[in-house]
């Protein structure tokens, strides 16, 4: 610094480089362009410390809540869990981005870029499908029965919070249009950073949500949360006991369709 506490030029020229750099737009490099070309349609993939790629393909579209980027999320979870949080701070690249990719980015990893893909080749690099597969398979239902507020309740009940937001007592219920529950299942967060009490519910049920059905929550809905639920069922009622303060619970999918109970 120069006497009297001004800043030197060479430091205002670092700040200005900061921000240059903060704010630039990030620009696919040849080697991204060639995985887009190797890999394909319906692919992400996140380079890796190493110098090699992990990577979920899908040979088709997959019905929700699937996606290659979802896949790859819980892929990378199941596969480094201690290291699964910095990895996801690296972009995420695909050719195929779902409407809830977004959203679900913003909670679990960073950022993700779409790229053009090509015609397709032999992948390279660390194949996540039967990781994510695993982390799917920890999605289970819980059973449910009676009254639907009691049972919702019911799913909490002298459950203990862990890690905060990771183990909170949460759950969720699915009620049909004639009043009977479907199903039900709680926050699993704590074996898998993705299985929200709602996405658990949307991956053990692994199946289209019925027309005109309720889901009761007993908080409200994060931006993935909410993104996959109005993907799943676009005219699905959901309704929540508690209001969540969080930042990933601002504006959200549900936002002007969500009710609370009162």
């Amino acid at each position: 610094r120069r006497e009297g506490g001004e800043p030197s030029g060479r430091c205002c020229a670092r700040v200005a480089e900061m921000a240059r750099r903060h704010h630039a737009p990030w620009v696919a490099g040849p080697e991204d362009l060639r995985l887009a070309e190797v890999f394909g349609p319906h692919t992400a993939w996140l380079p890796l410390p190493d110098g090699t790629v992990a990577h979920v393909r899908h040979l088709r579209v997959e019905r929700t809540p699937r996606s290659p980027v979802l896949d790859l999320i819980q892929g990378v979870s199941r596969r480094w869990p201690d290291r699964a949080h910095a990895l996801l701070r690296r972009r995420i690249r695909t050719t195929a981005l779902a409407p809830f990719d977004a959203e679900l980015v913003k909670v679990l990893a960073r950022r993700v870029t779409l790229l053009a893909p090509g015609g397709g080749g032999s992948p390279e690099g660390v194949e996540l499908a039967e990781d994510a597969a695993a982390a799917r398979a920890h999605a289970r239902l819980v059973p449910v029965a009676g009254e639907p507020m009691a049972a919702l309740r019911a799913l909490t009940e002298g459950v203990v919070g862990g890690a905060p937001g990771m183990d909170r007592p949460v759950g969720a219920v699915l009620v049909g249009p004639d009043g009977r529950l479907l199903a039900g299942a709680r926050n699993q967060a704590g074996e898998h950073p993705s299985l929200h009490a709602e996405v658990a519910l949307l991956q053990a049920w692994g199946a289209p949500i019925p027309a005109g059905c309720t889901l009761l929550v007993t908080l409200q809905c994060c931006r993935m949360c909410a993104a996959l639920l109005v993907d799943a069922a676009p005219d699905l009622d959901v309704a929540y006991l508690e209001p969540d303060p969080g930042k990933f619970a601002r504006l959200t999918a549900l936002t002007d369709r969500e009710r609370r109970i009162t």
